[in-house]
């Protein structure tokens, strides 16, 4: 894979499954993660691989997010998904997640305070698949964070992704990207940007100012999947075409979760006027064609 002047879905937990990532890549964007996949939970599974929704169709394009702290647990859990997904040729370490359920067990952004740990994880990685990469935020210091950067960069990462905020932060205030491209002009493996990119134009001038080699896009994508082939999103008719593709999706897929589709709706339905009480009216609604005939009588 080649990172450099790409566009990436970000890894959003309990959001980014298969048909949202589809929307995504088939919109133009470059790649795409399975989102925090415990290896722990994988130790202790019967079923070590059942929520991991990866397709062949995405060989090549999509990664999977792995969570952890100890490098055998990492190891496994790669062998044991290429056995299933014997495509599966990208695994991302995660060391920024914020979440209290990821950092109290070791894993997310707890490794932070570990390089020496992070590089351990990213060696024994290294060992079982074809590419890894880690996904990083920045420290309250800039040794530290360089710090974190250059084991990920030692250890044989082909390529980082830092998130312009503290864990502390979590996604409030404005992602530091003087810091992010600091790191670019530190390090020799290709870095990619995360935070506040809310559009295509916007993330080709960070890469085109020298700020990152790439840049990815997460909770932008939430509410317009189609930003990545450079649309905007506003009006009724541009929001309920982005519904029924990612409804359409999931029926191809299987039987959809409306619950999902619901989520989906909250985050789709925006920028057109009543959007706020379409909205209301679908966190009501319990059957997906509800939900297609509330957009048809619109």
């Amino acid at each position: 894979m080649r990172p450099e002047n790409a566009s990436f879905l970000a890894p959003i937990s309990e959001y980014s499954n298969l048909p949202f990532r589809q929307m995504c890549l088939g919109a133009g964007a470059s790649f795409a993660e399975v989102p925090l996949v415990s290896v722990i939970a994988m130790r202790h599974s019967k079923d070590p691989i059942s929520r991991i929704d990866l397709s062949e169709p995405e060989k090549g394009r999509t990664g999977i997010q792995l969570f952890g702290k100890e490098p055998n647990d990492f190891g496994n859990a790669i062998d044991a998904i290429t056995e299933r997904f014997p495509f599966a040729e990208w695994f991302d370490v995660n060391c920024g997640c914020p979440m209290q359920n990821v950092t109290a067990s070791g894993g997310g952004a707890a490794l932070l305070k570990t390089p020496e740990r992070i590089a351990d994880i990213i060696k024994e990685c290294r060992k079982h698949c074809k590419a890894v990469s880690a996904k990083v935020r920045i420290l309250g210091s800039w040794d530290k964070t360089l710090d974190v950067c250059k084991s990920v960069e030692k250890s044989g990462a082909d390529f980082i992704t830092v998130h312009g905020r503290t864990a502390e932060q979590g996604y409030s205030g404005k992602a530091d990207w003087d810091t992010i491209k600091k790191i670019k002009q530190s390090l020799s493996i290709p870095v990619i940007g995360n935070g506040d990119v809310t559009s295509i134009a916007q993330g080709k001038r960070l890469v085109e100012g020298g700020y990152c080699d790439g840049f990815m896009v997460g909770r932008g994508a939430m509410s317009n999947p189609y930003l990545f082939r450079g649309e905007d999103g506003k009006g009724f008719g541009a929001r309920k075409a982005m519904l029924l593709d990612y409804i359409g999706r999931c029926r191809k897929l299987g039987n959809p979760d409306v619950a999902d589709v619901r989520m989906k709706a909250l985050f789709f339905l925006r920028a057109f006027p009543e959007s706020a009480e379409m909205r209301n009216a679908v966190s009501r609604l319990k059957k997906i064609d509800e939900i297609i005939g509330l957009l048809e009588s619109y």
